[in-house]
């Protein structure tokens, strides 16, 4: 996936974290930001990347904030967003929901971006 910067000439940056099974274990983990996002790696850019791995039976709920949307893609497993099953290698867009559910039928690995909805 490819990110382009939001200004021309910026030195590159190059930046690693490590997050646990855990960190990501039925909850949404904050990864890369284009804000100062606790924990996150910070990129020059409007976009926030999210993933998690669902365990089978679980739920997982986000709050989508005004003006913003997602791209979600299942990587592993089958998932079910808001009523809509996916499965692995599945991507669907959202918008327009205040509130979006993910709901593991099985183990599930996800990967979401999050940008400023287009117009």
């Amino acid at each position: 996936m490819r990110i382009t910067p939001n200004k021309k000439g910026l030195t590159p940056k190059y930046e690693k974290s490590h997050y646990t099974e855990d960190d990501r274990r039925n909850k949404l983990l904050h990864v890369i930001s284009g804000k100062n996002s606790n924990g996150a790696i910070k990129i020059h850019q409007d976009a926030d990347i999210f993933v998690s791995e669902i365990e089978q039976g679980k739920q997982v709920t986000y709050e989508q904030l005004d003006g913003r949307q997602s791209y979600l893609v299942c990587l592993e497993g089958r998932l079910n967003v808001n009523g809509t099953e996916l499965v692995h290698g599945d991507a669907i867009e959202i918008w327009d929901e205040d509130q979006v559910i993910f709901q593991a039928p099985e183990d599930t690995h996800l990967l979401m971006v999050e940008i400023p909805k287009s117009e």
